[in-house]
């Protein structure tokens, strides 16, 4: 092992004989065994030592004489501190190789020893760079490696490891626009069992995993997902942003009117389209806004569904003649949707994931998410919205699905 060791001392001595220098590192004591001889002429320095070890004098390169964490093995979005130790630079500067932390900028260079807190850590495995350099371009970088921390469950035997767990290769936090397709990956070592939820729940994320593995899936709303292997738990919390799809734009919203967000489940009592025939979809809408409805799937291959509209219950008034739409971007009613349907208390339309279907059917992909939009206005563009009384200013889309 090779220790730099820089020494800056003033002796009024004419010599010395030292039975062994001692330099710490990271709070670790070495002992260099040797003599120490000191010129009071010309202020030079003599070491003799056994073992291997670098002397650097004074001017001839910059030396980081340590850098160092206060935790090496850590959790995803920790805080760590720094320290450092340098001699003989002019200018330092911090850099993130690779991972992601708050390391960045210029940092302390006198002679000295220095220590930064607060250092956010958002990304592992990371490594930290400290460079330092001279007046004459000189330059010394040194490294620190970090890594997730190791939880074990205990026990006889070898220690569970729970070694990675991201979205997206990220952790603790993602964010997802649409269509919302997200990669869990997954990695254990030594571990039995993996089950898998989410809260709300996410379709196709829930009971046993594979112990390592990845696994895409289709999320359209904010949760948290999350899985336990042999008692222990690691989640990832999933911000869904549906005004950041860069294909989309709101030049296709109708103009004039607000826009109102929910998800198609929480319309539809808690279900998917296509996930139940059991349902009642119930809509009240303003004629002052359009509503754009997340999260509206059907993901089932080759698979058709109707759906009937009539009167709404008694407790929403009716409905005159609106428009329905479904599209990859919000408030879409234009043809760049892909269906646009013109609706009224008695329309019948028709859904397929079979691309042979006729032309009557709203072939969609069931690989993909889509937004489902309303509006009461049968040409949303031109024809200010109303309900079927002038007098109302809200009313409801009702209708329910039945099998092919």
């Amino acid at each position: 092992m090779k220790h730099v060791l820089t020494l800056l001392m003033i002796f009024c001595a004419q010599n010395a004989l030292a039975e062994k220098l001692i330099f710490q590192n990271n709070n670790e004591q070495v002992e260099i065994t040797g003599d120490a001889f000191i010129d009071n002429q010309t202020g030079d320095i003599t070491v003799i030592t056994v073992g291997e070890h670098e002397i650097i004098a004074a001017g001839t390169q910059p030396v980081i004489l340590g850098f160092y964490p206060s935790d090496y093995d850590i959790a995803v979005g920790g805080s760590i501190s720094v320290s450092w130790s340098v001699a003989f630079a002019s200018s330092c500067s911090a850099s993130v190789v690779s991972g992601a932390a708050s390391w960045t900028g210029s940092k302390q260079s006198a002679n000295g020893e220095y220590t930064e807190t607060g250092i956010n850590v958002t990304q592992l495995p990371a490594t930290l760079n400290l460079t330092c350099q001279n007046s004459g371009n000189l330059q010394t970088v040194k490294s620190i490696q970090l890594t997730e921390e190791v939880n074990s469950g205990g026990g006889g035997g070898a220690d569970p490891i729970f070694s990675l767990f991201r979205i997206n290769n990220q952790s603790p936090a993602v964010t997802i626009t649409p269509p919302g397709t997200a990669t869990v990956t997954w990695s254990t070592t030594d571990i039995n069992a993996c089950t898998a939820s989410a809260s709300p729940s996410v379709s196709g994320w829930s009971g046993s995993k594979a112990t390592s593995g990845s696994q895409t899936l289709s999320i359209t709303q904010n949760t948290t997902v999350t899985m336990t292997c042999d008692g222990i738990t690691r989640n990832v919390s999933v911000t869904y942003d549906e005004n950041t799809n860069p294909n989309c734009s709101s030049s296709v919203f109708p103009q004039g009117l607000n826009r109102v967000q929910a998800t198609y489940q929480s319309v539809n009592d808690g279900f998917g389209f296509g996930e139940s025939t059991n349902t009642s979809f119930l809509l009240d809408a303003s004629v002052t806004s359009f509503v754009t409805l997340s999260g509206f799937k059907f993901d089932q291959v080759n698979t058709r569904r109707r759906v009937v509209f009539a009167d709404a219950p008694t407790s929403s008034r009716l409905m005159g003649t609106g428009t329905m739409s479904i599209s990859e971007c919000p408030g879409d009613f234009t043809n760049t949707a892909e269906c646009v349907f013109e609706v009224n208390n008695t329309s019948t339309l028709l859904f397929s994931t079979n691309s042979a279907d006729p032309s009557a059917f709203c072939k969609l992909d069931p690989t993909k998410t889509y937004y489902a939009n309303y509006i009461h206005s049968a040409d949303p563009y031109n024809i200010t919205p109303t309900c079927q009384s002038p007098t109302n200013q809200t009313c409801g889309f009702f209708y329910t699905e039945t099998e092919l």
